[in-house]
């Protein structure tokens, strides 16, 4: 079994080859911002491509799709582990005229790029009913519970739904973001969890909230920093912040690491 590090994943302390650069102009990205794929050479029938699907979803994209061509043409038996599933907030026909990405993206990996097995940690689109059979969804977010005694609460239903919480029932309004809900955490300690981070106002929101009702110490567990300006707004309001480094970003301290050796292990 080959590990393969797309550039997008290269910040994993993994034990694996990486994409080539451009034989003669020494990088991976021409003056136009067109990508350049190059694959390093393998005996290895099987591989396992590595992915994060942020920073740069569209480049990223582009450099998944050559490889997978790449090993396709190869004929190679291959793997994908999405450490954050590029595309993930698209989930559903949210609007007339849009698609679900997500989905399509996995039928086309399936489909046309003929892989094998997928898999993704903590995935924005778990627990839709549409999700193949093909499809894994790796969670860690037990494992970066560990050790943290307090009351688990998801900021909204979506947060609920992946990591079987209580959750705040949230409304979008003409003033922002509300947020409606009532728990006993008077005097007690609130870990709100999440999967993912952008602007990060959702869970400041929650944040005021359990203040008002009493909490004692609020802190914050989310798996992907989607955007590091968000992680760093709720860094200064909550008592505790941990998150993965699925995706890149400064204030990680939550390895994936040893989840997506597992699957390598069991493929």
């Amino acid at each position: 079994m080959e590990i393969l590090l797309t550039p997008m994943a290269e910040h994993l302390g993994l034990e694996a080859q990486s994409f080539l650069p451009h034989p003669e102009r020494g990088k991976r990205v021409f003056p136009d911002g067109e990508t350049f794929t190059r694959l390093p050479e393998t005996d290895d029938k099987k591989v396992l491509l590595v992915h994060s699907g942020q920073p740069e979803p569209d480049r990223g994209l582009s450099y998944l799709r050559t490889a997978l061509r790449i090993l396709k043409d190869q004929g190679k038996k291959v793997s994908v582990l999405f450490t954050y599933f590029p595309y993930s907030l698209q989930d559903r026909e949210f609007f007339p005229g849009t698609a679900n990405i997500a989905r399509e993206l996995l039928k086309e990996m399936k489909e046309y790029y003929g892989v094998e097995k997928i898999a993704a940690i903590d995935p924005h689109f778990g627990g839709r009913d549409w999700i193949p059979d093909y499809f894994r969804s790796v969670s860690v977010m037990d494992d970066m519970l560990d050790g943290y005694n307090s009351v688990i609460l998801a900021p909204d239903e979506g947060g609920g739904r992946r990591f079987g919480a209580d959750f705040f029932e949230k409304r979008r309004t003409e003033e922002g973001i509300e947020l409606k809900g009532s728990f006993d955490v008077s005097g007690k300690d609130v870990m709100v969890v999440d999967d993912l981070v952008e602007s990060g106002t959702t869970l400041l929101k929650s944040y005021d909230r359990l203040k008002q009702m009493g909490a004692e110490e609020v802190s914050c567990c989310v798996v992907h920093g989607v955007r590091e300006e968000g992680l760093e707004r709720i860094q200064q309001v909550f008592r505790h912040l941990k998150v993965s480094n699925s995706i890149e970003n400064h204030l990680s301290n939550f390895s994936v690491e040893p989840y997506i050796r597992s699957f390598a292990e069991r493929i």
